[in-house]
């Protein structure tokens, strides 16, 4: 698929990068930069050979200047969390639906926050925090750069960074839970105690996020009549 290209990309450049600054990771990035472009070979080669047709979709797809950019900007920070501005196509999404909802918007908001304004408490390397900004560039331009946007499927990559988002909020608010409770040791709560009650509220948010995902698949996706027709 054309917008897994990037990717492939962005990864071959983290793994050289990974080399040159941890000469601990040196062997073992290497090892798997070689890996991936034998792996590769095969389909760079007939990228090579045959340009029209690796190409030909890019052509057809592609967005003709900045104001449309733009306007898949638009569209894409729409389809984050505003109801009715998501992925109209029913294969990748249920229609119109906003990749966030209100709990794991939550999530997110926290998580940016604590990566923002304290990336130590998330990541080991100061580095990290730009990599993963990166990676929500290249996951998301396949989608930017073409049609129909938002396109799930163009954007599917953003998942990933989205993933490293929640966990990092719920990683805060976990810590700050710990931090109240802690504080407190009039209490006297046992250290167990105090970890489930701070791994309590992710997982609550996460599961309301469930079942309103399962609640919107059994109601508009399985019953939606697109869904019938072009499945008989």
């Amino acid at each position: 698929y054309f917008s897994a290209r990037a990717w492939f990309g962005y990864a071959l450049l983290t793994l050289l990068a990974a080399a040159y600054v941890d000469p601990r990771a040196r062997r073992n990035a290497l090892l798997c930069a070689v890996l991936a472009l034998a792996i590769s070979a095969p389909l760079a080669l007939y990228t090579l050979e045959n340009p029209a047709d690796s190409f030909r979709r890019l052509d057809m797809i592609r967005v003709s200047g900045p104001a449309e950019i733009a306007t898949n900007t638009l569209a894409w920070l729409g389809a984050l969390a505003v109801p009715g501005l998501g992925d109209s196509d029913w294969m990748n999404n249920i229609p119109k639906r906003p990749i966030l909802d209100v709990f794991n918007g939550l999530l997110v908001l926290a998580g940016a926050a604590v990566i923002a304004l304290r990336p130590r408490r998330v990541f080991h390397a100061s580095w990290q925090v730009p990599w993963l900004a990166g990676l929500g560039m290249i996951s998301i331009a396949p989608s930017l750069l073409s049609t129909a946007a938002p396109h799930s499927l163009r954007g599917f990559g953003l998942t990933v960074v989205l993933c490293v988002v929640i966990g990092a909020g719920a990683q805060a608010v976990i810590r700050h839970v710990l931090t109240r409770l802690t504080a407190r040791p009039a209490q006297r709560l046992s250290n167990r105690t105090v970890a489930l009650a701070g791994a309590a509220i992710p997982m609550l948010l996460m599961a309301c996020t469930g079942v309103i995902s399962a609640r919107d698949w059994h109601q508009q996706w399985l019953h939606s009549p697109i869904r019938y027709y072009s499945m008989r």
